[in-house]
């Protein structure tokens, strides 16, 4: 008997984690696509604003000077964000403790503990119910 349930805990578990899962990949995939859209378009947006500043500038400095602005202020706006980034990566402490709580853990013991209680009020219909979940589960597919 135990270890059937701990088969359909594991199971269960691992069906519950699986549609977890699916689910974050599913969020992270759209957030993925939504993300790269944004960038793509404020990278659009940045050019034409440095094509229209440029025009701007070459009407008012001269196509040369108006080139050398503009390529100081990317310059100077380029190494901010590379500085920026190092002074963050060597700010950051080396001893953070790591983050305990997964929720694959929480999600396996949740599930153990509603199998547990099912167990517990009516052990015969959760073998039953496990019998039948390896029966459909296994699509009639036998052992050879």
């Amino acid at each position: 008997m135990g270890q059937i349930l701990r088969g359909l805990l594991w199971s269960a578990a691992v069906s519950r984690g699986a549609e977890t899962m699916r689910l974050s990949l599913r969020r992270a995939r759209r957030r993925f696509v939504l993300v790269t859209v944004g960038v793509v378009l404020a990278i659009a947006g940045a050019g034409f604003l440095l094509a229209a500043g440029f025009t701007e500038l070459a009407d008012l400095l001269g196509a040369v000077r108006a080139g050398l602005v503009i390529g100081a202020i990317l310059l100077v706006v380029g190494a901010g964000f590379i500085l920026s980034a190092y002074r963050r990566a060597a700010v950051a402490p080396a001893d953070r403790p790591p983050h305990d709580s997964s929720s694959l853990a929480t999600t396996m013991i949740g599930v153990g503990r509603e199998i547990g209680a099912a167990a517990a009020r009516h052990p015969g219909s959760l073998v039953l119910a496990a019998f039948l979940a390896g029966l459909l589960l296994s699509g009639g597919r036998t052992r050879r």
